[in-house]
């Protein structure tokens, strides 16, 4: 990697998830004394993004790890000597390399191109609901999760309008669930290379199937053989079938498949013999397959 650019942990993936290795550690560049880096985003073309939240700070990297643009991002209606804060949820890259962020305070999602330029905002037209996470599939359409109550709309690229997707209320009790649909608090998106979208609900993943818009499975992920799983904070689902989850209470990482089948945990308090990160906020698999996750409070990029 070579650059002193910012700071990650590298592991390599492969098919033996119980062997990890960590590869490496480079610091993220920050000049604020309390650090919040809340997002992650890759592209299939190797870039990533990171977003340091309070400092409202993006950063954008090539494929060898190298900063290649930084710039600071605005939110709307800012009047002079005033700035929203910035509360993002979740940032993806778009089809074009466009980055997409989803603000909750302004209920919103703020697009802008790799230069740093801001394109026109989407606006979100539900209210009356806390925004949670965004994701976009390969025919450009985005769909955008909320909590309390829990529900999805899709944003048609075609059409360039919003509808009502999907709710927590359209979830049937499924064998010996264990969850009540009612009661679920839907998070973060993920699109699966199966054609289908992931959802982060706190202690368990419910997969929907966008054509038809039914449920496919539920992935109860409460317990495990390595304890209880708190709360999913983000979610991400990699090319070749594997979930990634980050549980910020319990300062780790889980890998299982699309299937819901449970494969390992990354411990940031204790991997090996020392500690590696303790606020996982987002978790991402770049292009050459390393696992990254942000560290919230101590301003790093933790690639696994």
């Amino acid at each position: 990697i070579g650059s002193t650019s910012f700071h990650c942990v590298q592991v390599r993936i492969g098919l033996d998830f119980g062997n990890l290795r960590q590869v490496d550690s480079i610091e993220l560049p920050h000049s604020e004394s309390v650090c919040s880096v809340s997002a992650i985003a890759v592209a299939k073309s190797g870039l990533v993004a990171v977003l340091e939240e309070k400092a409202r700070k993006l950063y954008i990297y090539n494929h060898s790890k190298e900063l290649i643009s930084q710039f600071t991002a605005h939110c709307d209606s800012e009047i002079e000597g005033e700035q929203y804060q910035l509360c993002s949820v979740q940032m993806i890259f778009d089809n074009v390399h466009n980055l997409l962020i989803a603000n909750e305070y302004q209920r919103n999602i703020l697009r802008y191109n790799l230069n740093g330029n801001k394109l026109p905002t989407i606006a979100i037209p539900a209210k009356e609901s806390f925004l949670s996470g965004v994701t976009m599939v390969t025919n450009g359409d985005m769909y955008i999760a909320f909590s309390f109550p829990s529900s999805i709309m899709k944003y048609s690229k075609e059409g360039a309008d919003w509808e009502h997707f999907f709710s927590c209320n359209d979830l049937p009790c499924v064998g010996d669930n264990v969850f009540d649909p009612k009661d679920l608090v839907f998070g973060q998106l993920a699109a699966g290379s199966d054609g289908f979208i992931y959802i982060a609900a706190r202690h368990c993943i419910v997969v929907l199937d966008p054509v038809s818009k039914s449920l496919v499975r539920w992935i109860g992920i409460r317990e495990t053989q390595k304890g209880v799983i708190r709360r999913i904070k983000s979610i991400f689902v990699s090319g070749d079938g594997y979930v990634f989850v980050s549980d910020y209470p319990r300062c780790s990482v889980h890998i299982l498949r699309t299937d819901g089948s449970y494969v390992n945990m990354i411990d940031g308090r204790r991997f090996g013999d020392k500690e590696i990160f303790i606020h996982p906020a987002a978790v991402a698999v770049d292009f050459y397959g390393f696992i990254l996750v942000t560290d919230y409070k101590s301003g790093k990029i933790v690639i696994f």
